[in-house]
C-alpha cells in the first residue's frame, strides 16, 4: 500500500513539474481571459513573433500587432482555434481599430481572414458567437472582407 501511495506521489509531482515547465517555456498563455491552445503556441513558434506577445499587444490596440496576429499562418484544426482568438480580439478592440490595422490587405489575405473567422464561429464557446454569421456580428469587417479592393 505504501508503494502505491509513493508511486501516486511521484506521478503527481511529475505532472505538476511538467505543467510548470511548459508554462515557463511559454506554452501556457492567458491574455485578458483569452487562452490560445498549446497547438497554436507551438505552431506559431515557426514564425519570428511570439503569439502571446502579439495577442497582448493587439489587445492594447497596437496596429502592427493586430496585423501580425491576424496573419499568423495556420491550417486545419489550428485555423479554427486561431479564428476563435481573432473573433475575441476584434470584439475587444472594435471593428474600426481592427480595420485600421488590416486596411492594406490583399484580396488573398482577406480570404484568409474570412476563412479564419468563419472557422472560429463554428467552434467558439462564447455564446455571443455561437450560431452567428460574420455579417451580423461584425458588419464593417464583413464588408471589408467582401470588397473587391
Amino acid at each position: 500500500m505504501k508503494i502505491v501511495i509513493a508511486i501516486i506521489g511521484v506521478i503527481i509531482t511529475i505532472v505538476i513539474t511538467l505543467t510548470v515547465f511548459n508554462c515557463w517555456k511559454n506554452y501556457c498563455c492567458n491574455v485578458e481571459g483569452i487562452e490560445p491552445s498549446y497547438l497554436l503556441l507551438t505552431l506559431s513558434n515557426r514564425d519570428d513573433y511570439d503569439y502571446c506577445d502579439s495577442l497582448d499587444q493587439a489587445l492594447q490596440g497596437d496596429l502592427l500587432a493586430l496585423k501580425r496576429l491576424t496573419m499568423f499562418h495556420f491550417e486545419g484544426g489550428s485555423s479554427y482555434e486561431h479564428g476563435i482568438v481573432l473573433l475575441e480580439v476584434i470584439d475587444r478592440v472594435g471593428e474600426n481599430k481592427y480595420l485600421e490595422a488590416v486596411k492594406d490587405f490583399s484580396k488573398k489575405e482577406k480570404k484568409t481572414i474570412d476563412r479564419y473567422l468563419n472557422a472560429g464561429l463554428n467552434f467558439s464557446q462564447n455564446p455571443k458567437f455561437q450560431s452567428q454569421r460574420i455579417d451580423l456580428i461584425f458588419p464593417q469587417v464583413n464588408a471589408f472582407l467582401k470588397s473587391k479592393e
